[in-house]
């Protein structure tokens, strides 16, 4: 990994993971910061969308993990293929989640939410493209 700008997409990928993972679980528990996700209809989640937080933890635990296994920092997977499928599909994910958060009708959602998933989106599909 001695391209700088796959370095530095690792590391934002990590950071971005981390703070996610953070502010989902935040959700989880009932922290009134819902006016920053799932639309920001709610200030504090609802049960069904609270358990859509707890899957959104889920998938960045294992982005992060996606994310060190193609960097060589991790041997958790040991399998070239589900590590390169699933870059690729985390890539989709949060390109997904960058046209929603555009469509989101909360200000603050779109003001925090656009740029972490496009920089997510951004890092994820250079990891991908040059790991």
């Amino acid at each position: 990994m001695n391209n700088p700008l796959t370095q530095l997409s690792v590391w934002i990928a990590l950071i971005g993971f981390t703070g996610m993972i953070v502010f989902q679980s935040l959700l989880v528990l009932g922290v009134p910061l819902g006016k920053l996700a799932w639309g920001g209809r709610f200030r504090k989640l609802p049960k069904a969308l609270r358990i859509g937080s707890l899957a959104a933890v889920v998938i960045y635990v294992f982005g992060g993990l996606i994310i060190l296994e193609k960097a060589g920092m991790s041997n958790l997977f040991n399998n070239s293929l589900v590590a390169e499928t699933c870059i690729w599909l985390l890539s989709g994910i949060f390109g997904l989640s960058f046209i929603g958060n555009l469509l989101s009708q909360s200000k603050l959602e779109k003001i925090i939410m656009i740029p972490v998933s496009l920089f997510l989106c951004l890092s994820c599909t250079i990891i991908a493209w040059n790991l």
